[in-house]
């Protein structure tokens, strides 16, 4: 369960403070002039992620989120919808660095429109790669998209199972 004294402490403190309302923590005790009784808690100010200030330090709401209804902290916890407003427990998961990233949406800069394929100007043709254990794999140049689009799919689903994500907005 809680693997480590820090993480036990920092448990029992949220525990204490906090508690877990369908996708946000609310606080269960007044701690200052603006922090009262049932407000909701975290606090973005330019960060990716909601914060949330416990033990003199920030945490990310939905690290919070997991640790109040799991019990315990994963290496990363990823968001399913890869919506990271999302924090309702059924959309939180434990993840690795790698599984993570494997989540990851299609990047706002990429010109295809397909996660993990590019258009060689040189060879006019579409190549497909994907990152997998820390090694760029070469999947093939294609002539048309869709057939680059099938082949980064097909690896995807084969190798990051439940983490695959192919950049389809929803």
């Amino acid at each position: 369960m809680l693997a480590n004294p820090e993480t036990y402490t920092l448990f029992l403190e949220c525990h204490r403070l906090f508690y877990y309302d369908n996708g946000a923590l609310v606080r269960k005790i007044t701690t200052g002039s603006s922090a009262s009784a049932g407000s909701r808690v975290g606090c973005s100010r330019g960060l990716k992620y909601p914060q949330v200030r416990v033990l003199s330090k920030g945490h990310s709401a939905h690290r919070i989120i997991y640790l109040l209804q799991q019990g315990w902290l994963p290496e990363q916890v990823d968001h399913i919808n890869g919506d990271i407003s999302d924090n309702r427990i059924e959309n939180l998961r434990a993840a690795t660095h790698a599984q993570n990233q494997q989540n990851r949406k299609l990047q706002s800069n990429n010109a295809s429109g397909v996660k993990g394929v590019y258009f060689n100007k040189l060879q006019k043709q579409w190549v497909a790669q994907i990152n997998h254990n820390k090694k760029r794999t070469h999947l093939g140049c294609f002539f048309n998209l869709e057939d680059a689009a099938a082949a980064v799919r097909q690896f995807r689903e084969q190798h990051h199972g439940e983490f695959a994500n192919h950049g389809v907005q929803t």
